[in-house]
């Protein structure tokens, strides 16, 4: 993922399609099925209320203009549709900004092809696909992002010794580590909570060439195998036999 000073976001195909997947499917929760471009952070932000993905530029350059706005699940999926070969970049620009406090501005979606025009920022390609839209505002009901992550647990931290995740979100991480380029490790560095913090989110950082991935996954109510597990059965102790010494009758 790329960011200009401009505010404009540059993805690859696979990078929206990881941040989809953490994003609510549910059409009703409007503030969480969507995709949150917050361009004054330099990230680009999914959840659904159970785990949250956040995808952040490294070394982005500043300043940037303080506008977050959120594109929905069915924008994002018509845009990933148009991009049908990986060396297409989705381009996410920002044409209008906001006016006012309840305006987010417009934002125009490009789909670049990369193997004829390396620099997706470059204003001389004229067969990018574009499609001007309006975003949704960002409301009091998405996740403080920032007081959502916490700091990262420091190196010998103990950890929790029972920890119940979703097995469908631990292998949607297969997705952000495709995403991050990075099939050639597969590399995922996870962090749980401490010990003494049972309901406490796990986070999963994946390293990509450009950008630094975070998933945050709450964990499940479950009961701890190991009070299901049969308790060890004692061995009696072993009885020596008594020796009787046999006399014969007289």
């Amino acid at each position: 993922m790329r960011l200009t000073e401009s505010g404009s976001f540059a993805l690859t195909r696979a990078e929206l399609v990881a941040l989809m997947t953490h994003a609510s499917s549910d059409c009703t929760r409007a503030h969480v099925n969507a995709v949150l471009f917050d361009v004054g952070r330099g990230r680009v932000v999914a959840t659904d209320g159970h785990r949250l993905a956040v995808c952040e530029a490294r070394g982005a350059p500043g300043p940037r203009p303080d506008v977050s706005y959120l594109i929905s699940l069915d924008d994002c999926k018509a845009a990933v549709r148009s991009a049908k070969q990986k060396v297409h970049t989705i381009c996410f620009d920002i044409v209008r900004r906001p006016e006012k406090k309840d305006d987010v501005g417009t934002v125009e979606i490009r789909i670049v092809d990369t193997s004829i025009y390396p620099d997706p920022f470059d204003p001389s390609f004229p067969d990018a696909l574009q499609v001007r839209m309006r975003p949704r505002p960002v409301n009091a009901q998405f996740p403080p992002v920032d007081q959502v992550l916490r700091k990262l647990p420091h190196k010998g931290q103990p950890a929790t010794s029972f920890y119940a995740v979703n097995a469908a979100y631990l292998a949607d991480l297969s997705v952000v580590v495709k995403a991050g380029d990075n099939d050639r490790c597969g590399g995922v560095a996870l962090f749980l909570p401490e010990p003494s913090d049972e309901l406490g989110p796990m986070l999963a950082r994946v390293r990509g060439h450009d950008c630094e991935w975070t998933v945050l996954i709450m964990p499940m109510r479950a009961d701890d195998p190991r009070e299901a597990a049969p308790e060890p059965v004692e061995e009696a102790p072993a009885v020596r036999p008594k020796v009787v010494a046999l006399r014969r009758p007289a």
